[in-house]
């Protein structure tokens, strides 16, 4: 780690006075990937111990040492995991599937506008291998549509997806995955595509090498009541616009196939997509 980024990671744990998380840190650097910043600051803490001058007070955050000495509000946890968390063990957000109407329709998508506000009295933190046991809550997931001009980029999720009931048969149009609790809690509204550094833009890149400017917008919510997976999850989709098809896949294991199809060519194969996608392609196809 550089001293000049150990400086500012300091001057802004100092002006924050608590521990923040990778993705909160994040914000305040503008061309910094968030594994890479996690990385270097566990590499402090590793290499140092207990002269580091960071120490990590679990679920990604991290504070000054100095801390520890002056209050037992927080406790350091090892490193030695960090980095390596099943995604079944990730803490996610769900609510109570009585909260659903509060934001969709009586369509499978809705579209709407949305911000961190509106879940945030209803949410409530839960690790994900429970939530999929647990049929009365609903698990918030990010759908990113990535499109240029008139294509938009399908591909396929591999049987190697943490979510076994998937099905590596059917195209998909959407990226993303599940919310993490903590993203309704941090310095900005994560899921304002406008505010400073925000999760969708950070989220899509853990999956996609995108090497162009994009521009993102909300375009709805996804609710299907027809599959048990449907059910269970509420997406949050964002269209994520490209000025050029310079893109691959970052997760090779997890995707396949990627490629660009105009909208009508993917309305004429609807049959061939997961049922979120379907909504997705009907509804670029009618606006």
């Amino acid at each position: 780690m550089s001293e000049i980024l150990k400086k500012k990671i300091i001057d802004i744990l100092h002006i924050q006075g608590k521990p923040l998380s990778v993705y909160e840190l994040a914000f305040y650097f503008e061309k910094q990937d968030v594994k890479e910043l996690q990385s270097k600051i566990k590499n402090h803490i590793d290499l140092y111990g207990e002269n580091s001058i960071f120490f990590h007070a679990g679920n990604r955050k991290y504070g000054l040492r100095e801390w520890l000495c002056k209050t037992n509000e927080y406790n350091e946890v090892l490193t030695s995991a960090i980095g390596k968390v099943n995604p079944l063990e990730e803490i996610i957000a769900v609510f109570e599937n009585k909260y659903l109407s509060k934001y969709i329709n009586s369509e499978i998508f809705t579209p709407t506008n949305f911000t961190s506000e509106d879940f945030k009295e209803n949410i409530i933190p839960l690790e994900r291998k429970l939530a999929e046991l647990n049929t009365e809550l609903i698990q918030l997931v990010s759908c990113f549509v990535l499109r240029y001009e008139n294509t938009i980029a399908s591909f396929y999720k591999t049987k190697y997806q943490p979510e076994k009931r998937l099905n590596s048969e059917k195209k998909c149009v959407n990226f993303g995955g599940h919310i993490a609790y903590e993203e309704f809690f941090s310095l900005f509204d994560a899921l304002d595509p406008n505010s400073f550094s925000p999760f969708v833009i950070r989220e899509l890149l853990e999956e996609v090498n995108i090497a162009t400017e994009v521009y993102v917008k909300q375009i709805g919510l996804l609710h299907d009541k027809s599959t048990e997976i449907g059910r269970q999850h509420l997406g949050l989709v964002y269209e994520v616009g490209l000025k050029n098809r310079n893109i691959s896949i970052k997760e090779q294991k997890l995707f396949k196939e990627l490629k660009f199809e105009s909208i009508k060519e993917l309305n004429l194969q609807l049959d061939a997509f997961d049922s979120w996608s379907i909504e997705i392609v009907k509804y670029y196809a009618n606006i």
